[in-house]
């Protein structure tokens, strides 16, 4: 992605949770699984202190219930295996994520 986008990058909650502390960030592409804590827990933190952060949360699973809870918290939820991950979020990137503001 950082030949389309600046890009940070943390492989943990706390170490995203820092990131967004010393710079602005646009958007945010998370897993769902990472070290100490989830992309949920991430997203939690964000929409608390965080709230116009376009979020976008990506899982290796395409259950139902990572989709229900990504769209609960206002954030696209888009499985690892769509083939077009990146063109998707280009364009979220691009246009802006409504659904969070």
């Amino acid at each position: 992605m950082s030949k389309y986008f600046e890009t940070y990058i943390a492989t943990g909650v706390q170490e995203a949770i820092d990131i967004l502390k010393q710079n602005v960030i646009d958007l945010i592409c998370s897993d769902l699984y990472m070290s100490n804590g989830t992309g949920v827990d991430l997203l939690q933190e964000v929409k608390k202190n965080h709230r116009n952060i376009s979020f976008i949360l990506i899982s290796g699973s395409n259950y139902n219930l990572d989709r229900k809870i990504a769209e609960h918290y206002g954030a696209i939820f888009i499985p690892k295996c769509e083939f077009d991950l990146i063109e998707q979020i280009i364009t979220i990137a691009d246009n802006g994520n409504k659904s969070t503001e």
